[in-house]
């Protein structure tokens, strides 16, 4: 997310031209799925060289035929949010592993990170130049000499919007920075909310005079912004619907959707823990709705960039099944103070973080439970609906809100995985007491040949 508004106008230039395949290692190989704009695996070279087939079900099935697989209690499926690249993937991959393996609580878990082109850049290319948003309608040479009249409409459509969303969207920033925050509301019964301390927000004058100053270059941008994301935000979904797609038979697997492919060879009887991040959480919500029948130990998600409607229509009617009895469901928001004043685009774009820019600008919202789920008024004002479901479910709910201030919670959109997500005293905001180890004589041989393992690659 950070740094991303910055690099859209050069990335728009260069989103036509190939990229090189992606370099991994088999141990990476094994934890990961690199997805294309078109739903197609992502070119991929192991330790150099690039095998006879890397297509998804291939894939799924090596990872599931490996030793640390069967070592595994559990599965950790992470999903990320938009306005990431393939390369922020393999670094997060790397990172995340390391920080895994060291990890003994997460010693019986085996994490896969799901990594779908989620460039704004490319889908405004394909929007603009390529004309796949279009209804699939690829625009010919003569088509494209149109494409700069289109252009010059939308952006003035877009103009003349602008300043009702402008003023409306400064009142709500004003008042969630210099208002007085009121007590979050009480919990229902059952349904825990776990909110942290509550500290208004102040902001830097000088820093305020210069953004007034530049008042223009800001609604300039405002509207090159609206503009860039409101036909790119649908065209991202279209992107993480071809995570499921499942071509007829005849057509070759590497056509087939990476979340279908994985959850096909996937046991039955190893539980999942699903993370999801922004956009990644509507994959979740898709996922939980195709997939009922599997078991969904813990399901975080962290800044949520799905509806609450979409949440609703997911996440509670699985809980309600025989199947999902025990999923716990865990909601991660950033303190409102820190989502209203999040700076974007070097600061000339109004404040607010990419949640309070979809709120504002990209949904459409009859009511208020049409607005993203990871943004803390939405979520505090549909907490009747909470209210409303079954009190088994209602209790397996719990949503945090982080302080606004203090460097070991998130302050901004993406910051959340830049925490040690998987651990329970970070989506729940209660240490975890310590596990008592297993016994070694109860230990299967498959967890004691990988904790072997694991302890001579340390050494």
């Amino acid at each position: 997310m950070r740094g991303a508004w910055g690099a859209i106008a050069l990335g728009v230039l260069a989103a036509g031209c190939a990229a090189g395949p992606l370099r991994l290692t088999p141990a990476e190989y094994r934890h990961a799925f690199f997805v294309e704009a078109d739903g197609r695996p992502a070119p991929i070279l192991v330790d150099g060289r690039d095998g006879p087939d890397r297509g998804f079900v291939a894939q799924a099935k090596a990872i599931v035929a490996s030793d640390e697989f069967k070592a595994a209690r559990r599965v950790m499926l992470f999903v990320h949010g938009g306005l990431n690249n393939h390369a922020d993937g393999i670094e997060r991959i790397r990172r995340d592993l390391k920080r895994l393996r060291d990890d003994p609580e997460m010693a019986d878990t085996y994490a896969i990170f799901v990594n779908w082109d989620a460039r704004l850049e490319t889908a405004v290319w394909q929007d603009v130049w390529l004309g796949d948003a279009r209804g699939n309608v690829v625009m010919t040479g003569i088509e494209r000499t149109m494409t700069p009249v289109r252009v010059a409409l939308e952006l003035g459509s877009v103009a003349l919007s602008t300043p009702h969303a402008l003023a409306e969207y400064m009142w709500r920033a004003t008042h969630a920075t210099f208002a007085a925050f009121p007590e979050p509301p009480p919990p229902f019964d059952g349904c825990v909310v776990w909110c942290d301390r509550y500290e208004p927000g102040g902001c830097s004058v000088a820093g305020e005079v210069l953004r007034t100053l530049l008042w223009p270059v800001r609604v300039l941008a405002l509207v090159i912004a609206r503009w860039l994301v409101v036909p790119s935000y649908e065209f991202l979904h279209r992107r993480i619907a071809t995570l499921f797609q499942d071509w007829p038979a005849g057509v070759p697997h590497g056509r087939r959707g990476a979340l279908t492919a994985l959850m096909a060879e996937l046991p039955c009887d190893r539980p999942l823990m699903l993370v999801g991040h922004s956009m990644g959480t509507i994959a979740l919500n898709q996922l939980i709705g195709r997939h009922p029948d599997r078991c969904y130990e813990t399901i975080v998600y962290m800044g949520s960039a799905c509806t609450i409607r979409e949440f609703l229509e997911a996440v509670p009617l699985y809980m309600a099944t025989e199947t999902g009895r025990e999923t716990r469901f865990y909601s991660l928001h950033l303190h409102p103070v820190a989502e209203a004043r999040e700076a974007m685009g070097w600061g000339l774009l109004p404040y607010g973080s990419l949640l309070e820019q979809l709120d504002a600008y990209v949904l459409a919202q009859p009511s208020h439970v049409d607005g993203t789920l990871g943004r803390w008024r939405n979520a505090a004002a549909a907490m009747p609906e909470m209210a409303g479901l079954a009190e088994g479910i209602r209790r397996r709910l719990r949503f945090r809100v982080f302080p606004v201030v203090g460097e070991e919670y998130p302050r901004e959109h993406g910051d959340f995985d830049n925490f040690a997500y998987w651990r329970p005293e970070f989506y729940t905001g209660i240490p975890a007491p310590p596990r008592r180890p297993i016994p070694a004589r109860v230990q299967p041989p498959e967890f004691r040949a990988a904790q072997t393992a694991q302890r001579l690659t340390k050494r």
